[in-house]
């Protein structure tokens, strides 16, 4: 899996910025060529280790989502149709009882978590070409297009 950082692994000081072997070769090249004297090295800060506290708190995601925009539509809109531009967007639909069917979702752009009556049922990524989920043989889309 990939590891999206902004760090650069090969910069010349740590994240903390304390100066790495890179740092002091820049150091020693620069005043040859711009015939300047360099200021001092700064003083490395002093790093702390914290314990990892052992408690922990939770809150359920149902039970504090926000009051819902009312948007019914198909197709589904997207986060810049919304002009949301980070975070999550809850899209819901009611399903009736039946012998099973497949949610799919055409143009996923990203990553989604599918629940049903609020327990996680799958996943769906685009970067793993995955856009259908095969759902419970008690469910069945109730409505078009999902099916």
């Amino acid at each position: 899996m990939p590891d999206t950082t902004s760090y650069d692994y090969d910069a010349p000081v740590t994240e903390s910025g304390a100066p790495r072997e890179k740092y002091f070769l820049f150091r020693n090249v620069i005043p040859e060529v711009t015939k300047n004297f360099l200021p001092p090295v700064p003083a490395v800060r002093q790093t702390a280790v914290y314990s990892i506290s052992t408690k922990q708190q939770t809150a359920s995601l149902w039970k504090n989502l926000p009051s819902p925009l009312s948007i019914n539509s198909l197709p589904l809109p997207t986060m810049e149709d919304l002009r949301q531009s980070y975070g999550y967007v809850l899209y819901r639909t009611h399903f009736a009882k039946g012998d099973g069917g497949t949610l799919t979702i055409e143009g996923l752009h990203d990553y989604a978590q599918d629940y049903i009556d609020q327990k996680l049922v799958g996943t769906l990524n685009r970067r793993l070409d995955q856009n259908h989920l095969a759902l419970a043989k008690w469910l069945v889309p109730a409505i078009d297009g999902l099916g």
